[in-house]
């Protein structure tokens, strides 16, 4: 991999925690939020498409407000943002991590490498009780679950 590539998914890596805050708080704010009063422009280029519409805010609109929809749209959006996608590569990426793997050293092995992609001077293997797993197998495991990410994010 190349190391600009690796570098990225390091860094990807290193954000996860705040994507996963932010991306919770951005749930939340649609799910509580109120529905808001829009006017809905159909796509002249794709009349039959209902998801290519406009929806334009209006603070004082006589139609109807589709707060439930509304509401869908939002989210489906927010599943679509950059941050959501890295975020969720690494979640499925972590989730690959050593499937060969007993449940309980599978876990010990995914939280190891993930502290040890936020901090490799400080997480180092040695330091790390992971029992089975040699150096050259972690580090490898590490590599392929940055290669996972690289591979889910189409950065490869």
């Amino acid at each position: 991999m190349p190391d600009d590539v690796r570098a990225t998914c390091i860094q990807i890596v290193r954000g996860y925690d705040r994507r996963v805050r932010e991306y919770y708080n951005r749930r939340r704010e649609i799910i509580d939020g109120t529905g808001q009063n829009y006017s809905v422009m159909p796509d002249p280029e794709h009349p039959e498409d209902w998801r290519k519409d406009s929806r334009v805010f209006s603070p004082v609109c006589h139609g109807a407000s589709r707060v439930g929809e509304d509401k869908a749209m939002r989210l489906i959006g927010l599943e679509e943002l950059p941050d959501t996608k890295r975020m969720r590569a690494v979640e499925d990426a972590r989730a690959a991590i050593g499937a060969d793997l007993p449940d309980a050293m599978r876990r010990k092995l995914a939280d190891a490498i993930m502290l040890s992609c936020k901090s490799g001077k400080k997480y180092r293997y040695e330091i790390q009780d992971v029992e089975g797993i040699g150096r050259t197998d972690f580090y490898t495991r590490r590599s392929m679950f940055l290669f996972d990410i690289a591979r889910r994010l189409n950065l490869l």
